[in-house]
């Protein structure tokens, strides 16, 4: 069953995208909100989206068993997608410890960098980096200087391999949320590698 997935750009309308959400609350599925660290002249900003007002009930990843996480072969289709969209990330407690979040996606990164075809579906890739990279405070943030080149790293290769597939791909909305995962790469990475204008020419083409 297809959903219905609002992307949106932001870079201080607060009181726009509020109205926004409540008059499409009840329609949309899932919400994705692109803000850069950096304005349009290139310098550095304060993030200015107020996700508080829109966060549901936070979980906390100490509550949880983390050891040989990626190791369930048991797992139903759904919950694999799940757990390797990394979607899960937006409930977590901002106060959940950085080392553990940072310690299963190290773990992912050793076991899926190569590349394997059930988690690096168009969709699930999408979310992917969009989960990462929007969760910086835990997926990045005070990790040590080799985790956060593999993880720059594994965002660039994953970004440059959803640039060569999106058109494969079946459905609009999976290649719409792909785009927004090419955008968002662009505006958070200074666009150093053109994520962004390939992200743009993408949507223009599949909306």
């Amino acid at each position: 069953m297809s959903k219905i997935i609002d992307c949106v750009t932001f870079f201080n309308e607060n009181f726009i995208f509020d109205l926004r959400y409540k008059i499409l609350e009840k329609f949309v599925d899932q919400f994705v909100v692109c803000e850069s660290r950096y304005d349009h002249k290139g310098k550095k900003k304060k993030l200015n989206f107020e996700i508080q007002k829109y966060e549901k009930k936070k979980i906390n990843i100490e509550n949880y068993s983390l050891n040989n996480i990626w190791d369930n072969k048991d797992l139903k289709k759904k919950d694999h997608n799940n757990l390797n969209s990394f979607f899960w990330l937006f409930s977590l407690d901002l106060k959940s410890s950085k080392k553990n979040t940072q310690g299963i996606i190290q773990q992912w990164m050793d076991r899926y960098y190569k590349y394997n075809s059930k988690s690096w579906e168009v969709d699930i890739l999408s979310k992917r980096i969009i989960a990462w990279i929007s969760n910086t405070k835990l997926t990045y943030e005070d990790g040590t200087s080799q985790y956060q080149k593999s993880f720059n790293g594994v965002i660039k290769k994953q970004i440059n391999y959803l640039i060569n597939e999106i058109d494969r791909s079946e459905w609009v909305d999976d290649k719409l949320i792909g785009c927004s995962a090419i955008i968002l790469a662009g505006l958070s990475y200074q666009d150093k590698d053109n994520y962004l204008n390939k992200g743009l020419d993408l949507s223009l083409i599949h909306i």
